[in-house]
């Protein structure tokens, strides 16, 4: 149950601020550009890379590593912030690429947690997925709010 609890513990921080960080760029993306176009260019661009890198990430998955996978998306993510927060500078592309990045390493967060649920919680899969639902459902409404205020 420990490793259960860390899984869900690790899949909720990744994506919970990750979720925050896209939302308030988007209304920043919004507040600078003074574009609607702009801004649903941006939630496009971000709900495109999600359902076409879905099929890629599936195999990438199956392939390699799980754990090194995991490993490399938090670094890769965390590496963009910091990379992001050194040379931001009022661009709106930054934020579109930097965005990018971040939807694709919470896509893989997401798919390589949810294949491998059934070896990682054991005989505690029915609680876990329960869990996991909850929180992520949670998360679509709280997000945004935060999102907002940030």
């Amino acid at each position: 149950m420990n490793k259960s609890i860390i899984l869900i513990s690790f899949e909720t921080i990744s994506i919970f601020f990750s979720s925050i960080f896209t939302f308030a760029c988007g209304f920043y993306v919004l507040k600078i550009s003074h574009s609607g176009s702009t801004f649903g260019t941006y939630l496009a661009i971000l709900a495109v890379i999600t359902t076409v890198s879905s099929p890629f990430l599936g195999n990438l998955i199956d392939r390699n590593s799980n754990k090194l996978i995991l490993i490399t998306g938090q670094l890769l993510s965390i590496s963009i912030l910091f990379i992001f927060f050194l040379i931001y500078n009022d661009e709106v592309y930054t934020i579109f690429l930097v965005m990018v990045v971040l939807v694709f390493v919470d896509s893989i967060v997401k798919t390589t947690i949810s294949s491998n649920l059934k070896f990682i919680t054991g005989d505690y899969l029915e609680k876990v997925v329960s869990i996991r639902q909850t929180i992520q459902s949670s998360s679509v409404l709280i997000t945004p709010l935060l999102g907002g205020f940030i």
